[in-house]
Order: C-alpha cells, then structure tokens, then sequence
C-alpha cells in the first residue's frame, strides 16, 4: 500500500510540473503578446497623432528654451550683483578711508585759523572780564555814593 502511494505522489507531481510548466510558458506567451500590442498601439498612435505630436515636441523644445534663458539670465544676475556688491563695499571704504584723512589733516590744514579763532576768543574774554570790572566799579561807586 505504501508503494502505492508513493507511486500516486510521484504520478501527481509530474502532472503539477507539466501543468505548472504549460502555465508557466502560456503566461509567458500571453504577457509577450501583450507587451507587442502595446508597442503596435503606440506606434500606430504616434502615426495617427503625428501632428500632435510634433506640436507636443516644438511647445517642449520652446519650454527647454525657455529655461535655459531664464538660467543664463539668473547665472549673470548673481554675477552682476555679486560685482555691484564689492564695487559697493570699495566705494564705502574708500569714503570713510577718506574722512578719517580728513579729519587727521584738519588740524594740521587750519593752524592759522586755529590761531585766528583763538586769538578771538581770548580778546572776546579779556572784553567780557572788562565789562565785568566797570560793571562791578560802577556798582561800587553808586553804592559809596548813596
């Protein structure tokens, strides 16, 4: 009995191969036959619709175009701006560079109206101590007289 089934079970997966196997090889010749429509469908698409496709490609072609000038533009945009930047910096040194030379060379560019100006407000001074000393002997005298 047990040569039997041994006999059975060997019968039965041979049957399963062969049936797996023309499964196998269907599935195959079915997927292949599958994927050869399509690519006659799109072909015969792509002689149907040449017009569109065409139009499809130029409004591409166009776009492509579009943003590699919008690049090119971007490209000199940083570059021009990044120049502006440092031309502006050199101009900020240059000016403060400049006032600070100004002011180290004042003084030494009016000694005589340092001079000037001194000598007035020592003489503006000295009138102003004058002023004060008749101011205060007129007291002192209408104060005596009185």
């Amino acid at each position: 009995r047990i040569a039997e089934r041994a006999e059975e079970a060997e019968w039965l997966r041979g049957v399963a191969v062969r049936l797996t196997s023309r499964l196998a090889h269907g599935w195959a010749a079915w997927l292949e036959h599958c994927e050869q429509c399509g690519m006659a469908r799109r072909a015969l698409a792509g002689f149907s619709r040449g017009a569109e496709r065409r139009g499809l490609n130029s409004w591409r072609g166009y776009v492509d175009e579009l943003a590699a000038r919008r690049e090119l533009l971007r490209v000199a945009a940083v570059r021009f701006s990044s120049k502006l930047d440092d031309a502006w910096a050199a101009w900020i040194d240059f000016v403060s560079e400049r006032e600070l030379m100004q002011r180290a060379a004042a003084p030494m560019r009016a000694v005589g109206l340092k001079r000037a100006l001194n000598c007035w407000a020592a003489t503006v001074e000295e009138r102003l101590e004058r002023l004060d000393r008749v101011a205060s002997f007129r007291r002192n005298v209408l104060d005596g007289m009185r």
